[in-house]
């Protein structure tokens, strides 16, 4: 199978080349959302079922055949996206009701908070100062929430109400404050990389 190249334009303006990779999974077909990158540029995948796992592709992935991913621990259900925590020693793992901090080595949960009440929790990625996480949901004018890192120290930390703690998304405005460029960079950020994990599960899927 050819490598498909795609060319895109950024939200700050810059334009960002990437390829896309053709994998498959040991054990068949999965359901899943959320591909993460280690600070070495190593790619994982995070199925979403009730048996959800953890795949880890080749250190170097093959832009021209199938790469076949190694499946090297579970992971909690219904994951819909993650991010590698400074440091790379760990993972935070969204679920549609918690942050779930896992050890990226041993990919055993170390810490667990609930997340703000929404719709539908989709999107995770560290604030741009990395000291806390956002969270969001999907659609129009979604909201966007601010929450500490869950720790071992504080496993259930609860995020705050105030109103700082949330940022309306909107549709379409021509100017932000520099808080906002920030929000929306990080998430945009986490979009991108979810753009790029549906593709690599949609190809891994058509692969034999």
């Amino acid at each position: 199978m050819l490598p498909i190249s795609v060319t895109t334009m950024a939200a700050n303006g810059l334009t960002v080349s990437y390829h896309a990779y053709d994998f498959s999974y040991p054990d068949g077909p999965q359901d899943a959302e959320t591909l993460l990158v280690n600070e070495s540029g190593r790619l994982f995948i995070v199925t979403k079922g009730q048996k959800a796992a953890i795949y880890e592709a080749p250190a170097k992935p093959d832009r021209e055949d199938v790469n076949e991913l190694e499946q090297v621990g579970p992971a909690p259900a219904n994951v819909t996206d993650g991010t590698f925590l400074p440091g790379g020693d760990r993972i935070a793992l969204l679920t549609y009701s918690s942050v779930e901090v896992i050890d990226a080595t041993s990919y055993e949960v170390m810490a667990s908070a609930s997340i703000p009440d929404q719709p539908q929790a989709e999107s995770l990625t560290l604030s741009l100062d990395q000291s806390s996480l956002l969270v969001g949901s999907e659609g129009k004018r979604s909201k966007v929430y601010s929450m500490p890192v869950p720790s071992e120290a504080n496993p259930t930390p609860t995020p705050s109400t105030d109103p700082g703690s949330e940022t309306d998304v909107p549709e379409d405005e021509a100017a932000f404050g520099q808080g906002q460029q920030g929000t929306l960079l990080a998430l945009g950020l986490a979009a991108f990389l979810a753009l790029v994990a549906g593709l690599v599960v949609a190809l891994a899927r058509k692969a034999p």
